[in-house]
């Protein structure tokens, strides 16, 4: 059946093609996951929030800051095969209190607590799409189990360029003007 749509779809001139798709989203319940596959087709198509969380930390013994990463691997739907700061992007109806828990649980592993929002990034070159960040500094309350702490002048090389360049050093300013 599907391949019959396709094959319908395909010999559609592009007005109709935007009218089935009106049809075919009249299906889909924004307050409920997209999935993948279906989030980066809109994601393509209109700018989309994420949270962005940072976790940082001094080193025991060292002293150095470290920052917490988790791995993405060969299934991710994006940044396959590379470490980045968790994030999620913001559903339907969501506040961001309900993302970072969301997050505490896929990416973390423990209970995380936000200490300060530290900005927002406009990138309308993300390899997904055009997306907004929110950018958190938060703070493990438990011991992280999906991910891995780096120290900050000695980060992976397969860190997501956005990452590196713009998310992490909002986060260590924001970290060093708290004192911590």
């Amino acid at each position: 059946m599907l391949k019959k749509i396709i094959e319908l779809l395909e010999s559609m001139d592009y007005e109709n093609r935007k009218r089935a798709a009106v049809i075919a989203n009249s299906f889909i319940d924004p307050f409920k996951p997209y999935g993948s596959d279906l989030h980066s087709q809109y994601i393509r198509l209109n700018p989309s929030v994420s949270i962005e969380t940072v976790a940082i930390c001094r080193g025991v013994g060292s002293g150095r800051l470290e920052v917490f990463l988790v791995w993405r691997g060969e299934d991710a739907p994006a940044y396959k095969n590379a470490w980045n700061c968790p994030g999620t992007f913001m559903r339907p109806g969501e506040s961001e209190e309900v993302g970072l828990d969301r997050l505490s649980v896929l990416e973390y592993g423990c209970p995380i607590r936000a200490l300060e929002k530290v900005g927002w990034d406009n990138n309308p070159n993300e390899e997904r799409g055009h997306c907004i960040h929110h950018i958190f500094l938060v703070e493990l309350l438990g011991k992280g189990t999906k991910g891995k702490w780096f120290p900050i002048d000695s980060l992976p090389p397969e860190l997501v360029e956005h990452h590196r360049q713009v998310v992490i050093p909002m986060a260590v300013k924001t970290f060093e003007e708290l004192g911590k």
